[in-house]
């Protein structure tokens, strides 16, 4: 008589179980390396509120050009206002312009700047080019 084959159910079972175990592994390990938080499925609980900067050759541009040049939606945005919520972590964002301005938009010479506050924290700021 030939093996019975693995019952379906409990390949089911080992296949949730060992997602959940690594996505346990990403939510814990998220906080010692940051890149793993794209893996992790934890709630979001950083909103951030941020301005974003851009001046090029002296000109500082509009928020529709800033959201154009990055690809940013701007449907966070407050009304009559220039602060936009970050639903993302705000390194996602910062990741967005850095890769942006290190490839594509490196020709320009940008001088961005990113004001921002993490949970109605202090105001923190991130700046591109980085101090040499």
């Amino acid at each position: 008589m030939p093996p019975k084959p693995a019952c379906p159910n409990r390949i089911r079972h080992l296949v949730v179980v060992l997602i959940l175990c690594l996505q346990a592994g990403a939510i814990a390990g998220a906080t010692f390396f940051p890149a793993l938080r794209f893996l992790a499925w934890a709630p979001f609980h950083e909103p951030a509120a941020c301005q974003i900067q851009v001046l090029i050759e002296g000109h500082e541009l509009n928020d529709e050009l800033v959201a154009r040049r990055y690809g940013l939606p701007q449907i966070h945005r407050k009304p009559g206002s220039a602060e936009d919520w970050q639903l993302n972590d705000i390194r996602n964002l910062i990741e967005v312009v850095e890769a942006y301005e290190s490839t594509t938009g490196r020709r320009d010479r940008a001088q961005v700047q990113i004001e921002f506050r993490r949970n109605r924290g202090t105001p923190e700021v991130w700046r591109w080019p980085p101090a040499p």
